[in-house]
């Protein structure tokens, strides 16, 4: 791989790969396989699946590759394909996802029909609308952007353990709230 390609920014590096330009998916693989990975381990707790679900991503954006739109993040493009991704697998199981602004906080392994699942998933909509702000920040850094404890602990100036403090008591609120 030529130094040049790892300079180029992702969206750069999408219009290299949609060109032909087959060192540029490598680079964009190298970019994101682990993050997404660990999304995916996250989300699933399950590593095998997750290096499945990972790969169904890749294959994802290789099939799709000229649907990407260069006016977009890739990030939030790879991340809406790694979420479809996730949504469909946890429907294959049949496990609810819960959401907070389109991206999964957490499953439960009860089954629900299709009416009970969005009744669901709107009370959590609702309940996630009514948190004061700053939770609703935590949550959408955590969920939404993905930053680690760490990340979202130097963001905002607060101590990463007490950050995940926070998150794991609004998650439990949240599915308490649900019951």
């Amino acid at each position: 791989m030529t130094v040049e390609i790892k300079k180029e920014s992702d969206e750069d590096l999408m219009l290299l790969y949609q060109n032909g330009e087959y060192e540029a998916f490598t680079e964009i693989y190298e970019r994101y396989a682990p993050k997404i990975n660990g999304f995916l381990i996250s989300k699933t707790s399950n590593i095998e699946e997750s290096a499945d679900l990972t790969q169904q991503v890749f294959l994802r954006i290789h099939n799709n590759r000229a649907r990407y739109n260069r006016q977009f993040p890739l990030v939030a493009w790879v991340f809406t394909i790694t979420r479809n991704i996730l949504i469909d697998h946890f429907r294959k199981k049949k496990h609810l996802p819960l959401f907070f602004n389109g991206d999964i906080i957490f499953n439960d392994a009860t089954s629900f029909n299709k009416e009970e699942e969005n009744f669901l998933i709107d009370r959590a909509r609702k309940a996630i609308d009514q948190l004061p702000e700053n939770q609703k920040l935590i949550l959408n850094q955590r969920f939404q952007e993905g930053l680690s404890f760490n990340q979202i602990s130097q963001n905002l100036g607060v101590p990463s353990q007490t950050i995940r403090k926070r998150i794991s008591r609004l998650i439990r609120s949240l599915k308490e709230g649900l019951k």
